[in-house]
């Protein structure tokens, strides 16, 4: 599903998967992060246009974050440039 048919469902789905086109996000920085495991990693912050949430891509995953920029919960964006094509 695309960003826009997310948008405007009659029918909201619970976390369908919804892919990104580069213009429909903002890219910010790159920061070491703690994951769910207690694993250190690098993420980078990615803001959803017209969301007001910032979310954290760590390896080809989308997540929520907690109040210092951790990754939360999983979301269900993913970036389209990270899916392949057969």
């Amino acid at each position: 599903m695309d960003l826009d048919a997310y948008i405007n469902q009659e029918v909201p789905q619970r976390m369908p998967t919804v892919y990104l086109k580069e213009n429909e996000y903002s890219l910010g920085i790159k920061t070491p992060v703690v994951t769910f495991a207690g694993r250190k990693d690098t993420g980078q912050q990615i803001w959803v246009n017209g969301f007001l949430y910032e979310y954290c891509l760590v390896g080809e995953v989308l997540y929520t974050t907690d109040g210092d920029g951790n990754p939360k919960n999983m979301s269900c964006f993913r970036l389209a440039k990270h899916v392949k094509t057969i």
